[in-house]
C-alpha cells in the first residue's frame, strides 16, 4: 500500500482489496468509493489513524447494508404519509 502517493489512492486500494476478498459487498464498495470521491467527513475522520485504516473501512462498510436503498425509500414514503 506504500506505493500510492495519495491518501485517496490508499483508500481506493484498501476498498478494492476488501471487496476482492469478499469482506465487503459490491454495494458497500460503491458507497465507500462515493464517500472517498466526495471527501466525506467520515472519510476524513478514518484517515486520522492510518494504522487502523483497514479496520475503519470494514466498520464503515458495516453501516451500509445491501438494503440501504429500500430503507431510504420506506423513510421517504413515511414522510409523504405524515
Amino acid at each position: 500500500m506504500d506505493k500510492f502517493d495519495t491518501i485517496q489512492g490508499k483508500l481506493f486500494y484498501t476498498v478494492y482489496c476488501k471487496h476482492k476478498s469478499n469482506e465487503i459487498t459490491h454495494y458497500q464498495r460503491g458507497r465507500i468509493k462515493e464517500m472517498i470521491v466526495q471527501w466525506d467527513p467520515q472519510i476524513q475522520e478514518i484517515i486520522k489513524n492510518p494504522n487502523r485504516l483497514k479496520q475503519n473501512i470494514l466498520e464503515m462498510a458495516c453501516t451500509y447494508s445491501d438494503n440501504e436503498d429500500s430503507k431510504q425509500t420506506k423513510q421517504h414514503q413515511g414522510v409523504l404519509v405524515d
